[in-house]
């Protein structure tokens, strides 16, 4: 599994964020309370494979509750196939040249997976597949965790396995 393209806005300390890790090895580096960790933890809640229902006021830029926050990514390198028996079944899209293709797509676009997770006003935590054609369906604990190999234990150790 690969992180194609993250994007973070109003959580924690980031109001807005957007990322594309390279291949191979990405570092987060910089001075304390710039967001390394919040960034791993953004990683953490969108992929969690356990229910996660509720947020804090804390998980909100400057604790603005009735913005809601919003963490999406692009999720790529993996075999389609491990969704045949998922219900509902993901709406897949494409990847290409760093950036959201139509899929399918007879340029080779690469098969991915476009998820979402947004705080509500009501400290609700409401996981989402998103499709630019298509209504969003909801992003299931069974869908993330036929993404996941492990499940992360506690979110302080997750932040050092990811």
């Amino acid at each position: 599994m690969y992180l194609r393209e993250l994007t973070i806005t109003r959580y924690r300390c980031l109001e807005s964020f957007t990322w594309q890790p390279v291949p191979g090895v990405n570092a987060l580096i910089g001075p304390g309370d710039t967001g390394k960790s919040t960034i791993l933890s953004a990683i953490c809640l969108l992929l969690a494979p356990y229910p996660v229902q509720q947020a804090s006021e804390f998980d909100y830029f400057q604790r603005e509750v009735n913005e809601g926050f919003c963490i999406e990514a692009y999720i790529g390198g993996f075999d389609p196939a491990v969704f045949s028996s998922a219900s509902p079944l993901p709406s897949f899209c494409g990847w290409l040249s760093g950036k959201s293709a139509p899929f399918p797509d007879e340029n080779g676009a690469e098969t991915v997976l476009h998820c979402g997770v947004r705080g509500t006003r009501d400290l609700e935590v409401v996981y989402e597949l998103l499709n630019e054609n298509q209504p969003s369906t909801l992003f299931t604990v069974g869908h993330r965790r036929k993404l996941l190999l492990t499940r992360l234990a506690g979110e302080e150790r997750a932040n050092r396995d990811l």
